[in-house]
């Protein structure tokens, strides 16, 4: 069988290809690589040991390279779109879910002051915010949402009061920078899951 290796580099693909092998993607990182590899003279099965790649996805690669011309070949290292899943709820869901989540349960019926990801759920779903929504997902959208951590530490340090800065969140593993205050501590020490109104 014919040798695979890939076709003449200059100095310049080569400072490029090493450029490339520091991206931050390791597809890019291993497929720069591979065509170092190849153009130092080593075999496809060696540089497979090398890369932890199959034998046949060095060649392929290489065959790729080889094949595109000189202008386009270089657009070959930019990773293909994946699509994925498209999301079930979009942004709108989202700050739907904190608007609700930023209001008294009692405004819903509830008796108690404190919200639970079914309670939410269920007046997600009773507002017509959604048609329906299972708790888990009603978490996922909580803690995906933009609010951070630093905007609640600025109000603390601003001296807004406790019973100012109800209804803003704070995930539990956010805290560290209310460590010095107990006060304020205890009060952010709540999850998304949970939170009770003051």
């Amino acid at each position: 069988m014919k040798k695979i290796q890939v076709g003449h580099l200059n100095r310049k693909h080569l400072k490029k290809l090493r450029r490339l092998q520091r991206h931050r993607l390791t597809i890019v990182s291993r497929q720069a690589t591979i065509l170092i590899l190849s153009h130092q003279g080593k075999s496809c099965s060696r540089i497979a040991d090398i890369v932890g790649q199959h034998v046949q996805t060095v060649r392929d690669w290489i065959k790729a390279f080889n094949r595109a011309d000189r202008k386009r070949r270089w657009d070959l290292f930019k990773p293909k779109p994946r699509p994925g899943r498209t999301p079930t709820f979009d942004e709108r869901v989202q700050q739907g879910l904190l608007d609700i989540f930023e209001e008294s349960p009692r405004r819903y019926g509830f008796s108690d002051s404190e919200w639970t990801l079914h309670r939410l759920a269920e007046v997600a779903v009773r507002t017509g915010l959604v048609s329906s929504i299972s708790h888990e997902s009603v978490r996922r959208l909580i803690d995906n949402s933009k609010r951070n951590c630093s905007a609640l530490a600025d109000l603390g340090a601003f001296g807004v009061t406790l019973s100012e800065a109800k209804g803003l969140v704070l995930r539990t593993n956010e805290i560290p920078r209310f460590a010095q205050n107990d006060r304020l501590s205890n009060y952010w020490r709540l999850t998304m899951a949970r939170k009770t109104w003051v």
